[in-house]
């Protein structure tokens, strides 16, 4: 969120909006999509479900109980902000924007992105904070407290106040002074801390999920205790299949994505993926899909038997004058040259790729891509098509990509499995492809 020279005391305290739609009717349409539309009520729902565990939702939900808190206490102590002290406060306001250079505040708040409904909520908030700080610090009624002191009493006063867990997790994710905080209401705190893209890629996933679930039950495909325990199964085989991960214990994995088992099974991304998996799944039955593959064996072996472990160097490189690049595309290819011949003499490619590659998320692992077959999404078609050329153990000539150039290594060969584990892969293949055309169906017009 971009800020300026103007800091009220709220937005220390509580969190001001970014560049985000900002306070809408519930009943309003977020977004429309092919299979109809969602409206800012659901889109909240769905944002809480995918934050509550993250560190981002976390972060909401101190600021919600913040908040409830300052309107509860001020409401027991009999404060409230009177019209002349609003009206006072937006006229320091709007002094202060203006002495600053800043314009009007209008204006201000257009540049940085904030619904004057927001704005005006929180600053009323911040208004009894200062009031309630004032009173317990016995500061005289012409001293505001500092952004710091209000941080410290804020933090002091919420360790007592009344937060658990409640009964319901599908709907609550805390209760607080005496309330139940809805999933919705996370939601919505956390859509105001997002920019545009990032809610751009919540409504995609808000859509993909209500398409597969519409499909679902239109075909009478369960989303039960079997389905969700498929899915976890195949997240742990994916896990130990990561270049980075595969060490990692699985429950710790899930610690670092914010979840357990208990949680994961809630979160909406996971159900929707163990969802759109049994609905392709459906399609056929065991013996269905052994035939589908055995039709189609050679091509399939082909696309999906050997896998390839990878590794490469990436060497980014313009092909014209880019401020963000700094070398050309003939640069990094004479780079990889030069490099190139070092690592058939004197130095290891693992060593290369962590001292050389621009590749960051490789580049910490020794350059590693993982196990790969030829129709792997996790590199560029060019890269795995070249993998699949290359004998084990020997290194590329610079290859072009789309960044600029590379050095691929294959570690290892693994062939083809037995046909239960290749009817496993086609079935994850077609459920790619299911989701991609999925995607390409959306049509999704967002209303902000």
């Amino acid at each position: 969120m971009r800020r300026t020279a103007l800091l009220f005391a709220l937005f220390s305290c509580v969190p001001a909006p970014a560049q985000s739609p900002g306070a809408h009717a519930p009943e309003s349409v977020a977004f429309r999509f092919a299979r109809g539309e969602v409206t800012w009520a659901d889109f909240d729902d769905f944002i809480g479900r995918v934050h509550r565990r993250s560190p981002k939702g976390q972060s909401a939900l101190e600021h919600l109980v913040k908040r409830l808190f300052v309107e509860a206490e001020a409401a027991r102590r009999g404060i409230v902000v009177g019209e002349a002290e609003w009206n006072t406060f937006l006229s320091r306001s709007r002094a202060d924007l203006e002495a600053r250079g800043l314009g009007k505040l209008e204006d201000w708040l257009a540049r940085e992105g904030i619904e004057r409904a927001s704005f005006e909520r929180l600053a009323r908030i911040d208004l009894l904070l200062e009031k309630l700080v004032r009173e317990d610090l016995r500061l005289g009624a012409s001293t505001a407290p500092t952004p710091a002191q209000s941080q410290l009493w804020l933090a002091d006063k919420t360790k007592a106040s009344a937060r658990a867990t409640t009964g319901d997790a599908t709907r609550f994710v805390a209760r607080i002074e005496g309330r139940d905080l809805t999933i919705a209401e996370l939601g919505s705190a956390v859509r105001e801390m997002l920019d545009r893209s990032a809610l751009l890629e919540l409504a995609r996933d808000a859509a993909v999920e209500a398409s597969v679930a519409h499909e679902a039950r239109r075909r009478a495909v369960p989303l039960e205790a079997p389905q969700l325990d498929a899915e976890l199964a195949r997240m742990r085989k994916d896990l130990t299949e990561h270049p980075r991960l595969a060490s990692l214990p699985f429950a710790e994995y899930l610690t670092q994505l914010g979840h357990d088992e208990a949680s994961l099974r809630l979160d909406p991304n996971f159900r929707t993926r163990a969802w759109l998996h049994a609905l392709v799944a459906s399609q056929r039955d065991t013996a269905g899909w052994r035939e589908h593959y055995r039709a189609r064996r050679a091509e399939f072996d082909r696309a999906l038997g050997e896998r390839r472990s990878v590794a490469w160097i990436l060497c980014r490189g313009a092909a014209e004058a880019n401020p963000l690049v700094a070398r050309s595309q003939e640069q990094a290819k004479a780079m990889l040259e030069e490099l190139r011949s070092r690592l058939l003499q004197e130095l290891s490619f693992a060593e290369a790729a962590r001292l050389h590659s621009d590749h960051e998320a490789s580049r910490e692992f020794e350059g590693r891509l993982g196990w790969l077959t030829r129709l792997s999404t996790r590199a560029e078609k060019a890269v795995v098509d070249a993998a699949f050329e290359l004998p084990a153990e020997q290194i590329s000539a610079p290859l072009r990509t789309r960044d600029g150039y590379a050095l691929i290594r294959v570690l290892g060969i693994e062939p083809p499995p037995d046909e239960d584990a290749m009817v496993e892969r086609v079935l994850a293949y077609e459920v790619s492809r299911e989701r991609a055309a999925l995607l390409r169906r959306l049509k999704l017009e967002p209303r902000f």
